[in-house]
């Protein structure tokens, strides 16, 4: 193992740098946790996805038909020749 590594973590060389990444850290994750328990209305998302239903149920009837008809031409050409 090399004198760089405890437990598997890299050290600091610069404590400096270190310090200021570690304080970064903290106010990041206390910015993060003050909005992260805010309420969320999600009916108008709700809403977005519910309207969404019938293009996505459209393009699968036109997936499937595509695959309907190439499976139908496979089987006449072999019934023909």
């Amino acid at each position: 193992m090399s004198q760089n590594t405890v437990n598997g973590l890299v050290l600091v060389k610069n404590k400096k740098k270190g310090l200021v990444a570690a304080t970064a850290a903290a106010v990041t994750y206390a910015l993060s946790m003050g909005s992260a328990n805010a309420a969320m209305d999600m009916t108008e998302t709700v809403t977005a996805i519910s309207a969404q239903t019938a293009n996505v149920e459209t393009i699968g009837i036109a997936i499937l038909g595509v695959l309907v008809v190439i499976a139908g031409i496979s089987l006449l050409r072999r019934v023909v020749r």
